[in-house]
């Protein structure tokens, strides 16, 4: 079945929220590196700021794909398609074939992109936890306890608990 008005409507709509989507993955790698930086600096609060931020993001984001995956079913039924698939919906649409196949290969980019940019934080993370538990370990007294005759028995950490950042 060939497109009628209807459906380049439909394929234009299917179009935008990829472009929407795509649009939400380009905004948030730019601004993870931001936070970058602030993981680098150890800046708290920008770092609770980006969480924050992200945490919006992956709420936008499962929006922007349950839009997309609303538009593309709409599209294969209007279509009559047994499955929507991009062989076939060139084959049923081919005027916007090259839109399409562009869209969702810059879709995939952006996601490897993200993908990539995640691990680098994650990793600059780790490290920063590791530096905050080597000094917390380094100015944590350790505990001396004392037998009945005053001698010193095992030494052992002060638990963690007991360290505050605030003083």
């Amino acid at each position: 079945m060939l497109p009628n008005n209807g459906t380049e409507k439909m394929l234009d709509a299917l179009l935008a929220r990829a472009d929407a989507l795509c649009d939400a993955l380009a905004t948030e790698i730019e601004r993870l590196r931001d936070a970058g930086n602030a993981l680098a600096s150890l800046a708290s609060e920008r770092i609770y700021a980006h969480a924050r931020a992200r945490e919006e993001f992956n709420r936008a984001l499962a929006r922007h794909q349950d839009e997309l995956a609303a538009a593309l079913e709409e599209v294969r039924a209007e279509l009559q398609l047994p499955e929507m698939t991009l062989p076939l919906l060139t084959a049923a649409a081919p005027t916007h074939a090259h839109e399409i196949t562009a869209v969702f290969a810059r879709i995939r980019v952006l996601a490897a992109r993200l993908e990539e940019r995640d691990k680098q934080l994650k990793e600059m993370l780790e490290k920063g936890l590791a530096l905050v538990s080597g000094y917390l370990a380094a100015v944590r007294p350790p505990t001396q306890a004392y037998d009945r005759r005053g001698a010193v028995t095992e030494r052992q950490e002060a638990p963690a608990s007991t360290i505050s950042w605030r003083g």
